[in-house]
């Protein structure tokens, strides 16, 4: 099974990424971070594979993925009824992102432990559900130098808890498809820029390729065009500020990046199936 790179995006303001997702199914392709994913299946049922390990999955069920593990949800092919929905709570950090010696402390000792064995995959046994989705809750919900706080208290919870390797220790960490120092700088490049107008040959030379090299490199990589990318993470940039914000649909189009409304509009209603007016009006 080919492995995909996901680079992941923290929260503004944040060392890590906490999110809710629903959906029909999940849709999530095998794939790779550079993060350790404390992840609980709020809805949903299917098939979990977790570097060579393959099994069930059910609502209800968390789940610890150390950094570089590669891993994917694959909802049973029952789900697809429009009736149904998934949804999964879930954290993403590295394990250096409170600095890169702080889970070193003495008084970290058990989370230290936690995260080592999180190298081969950990589901969780005999927790509490509902302290489990309030620990979510309030990382979620709470202000930025709280969400620390309440990370910490999450990991120190789930290292008290019994809990289940996944991966053998025979496992050998699957070829990742990528060459993640340059990979990173240019993704890296790329977050940093996308609201700006990126020229193939400046971003091709923070990859140390030509142009063209670039180009079959980071769709070889990625799964998708360079450029399709950049349009995806400025409609993300965009669904937020409509969100967010009141500014017009013409301030938002042209604040990520975009040159013309027209454009906008139209990948907007191409990736998102309507048009930014009515996303904002469907999500308030």
């Amino acid at each position: 099974m080919k492995v995909a790179y996901e680079h992941i995006r923290k929260n503004v303001g944040s060392s890590f990424y906490a999110h809710k997702f629903e959906d029909r199914n999940f849709v999530h392709s095998y794939h790779v971070h550079e993060e350790a994913e404390l992840i609980y299946i709020k809805e949903g049922r299917g098939r979990l594979v977790a570097g060579d390990y393959s099994g069930r999955f059910e609502a209800g069920e968390l789940f610890l993925f150390g950094a570089n593990l590669p891993h994917a949800f694959f909802s049973d092919t029952l789900q697809d009824a429009a009736s149904h929905r998934v949804c999964s709570l879930y954290v993403q950090f590295r394990p250096t992102c409170l600095g890169a010696a702080f889970f070193d402390l003495p008084e970290m000792e058990e989370i230290r432990n936690i995260l080592r064995k999180s190298a081969q995959g950990l589901k969780f046994i005999g927790f509490d559900s509902d302290r489990i989705q309030t620990l979510f809750d309030q990382i979620l919900q709470a202000r930025p130098a709280i969400r620390v706080a309440c990370l910490i208290g999450f990991l120190d919870q789930i290292s008290c808890c019994r809990n289940r390797m996944l991966a053998t220790k025979q496992y050998l960490r699957a070829e990742v498809h990528h060459e993640s120092e340059r990979l990173n700088k240019a993704i890296d490049f790329i977050h940093r820029k996308f609201t700006e107008s990126i020229r193939l040959n400046e971003i091709a030379a923070a990859a140390y390729l030509s142009p063209e090299a670039f180009s079959r490199f980071f769709k070889k990589y990625m799964g998708i065009p360079f450029i399709e990318y950049v349009i995806r993470l400025r409609l993300s940039e965009a669904c937020r500020l409509l969100l967010e914000t009141d500014m017009s649909v013409t301030e938002i189009a042209f604040s990520v990046g975009f040159r013309n409304l027209s454009n906008f509009n139209r990948q907007f209603l191409k990736h998102k199936g309507m048009s930014p007016r009515e996303f904002r009006k469907l999500e308030h």
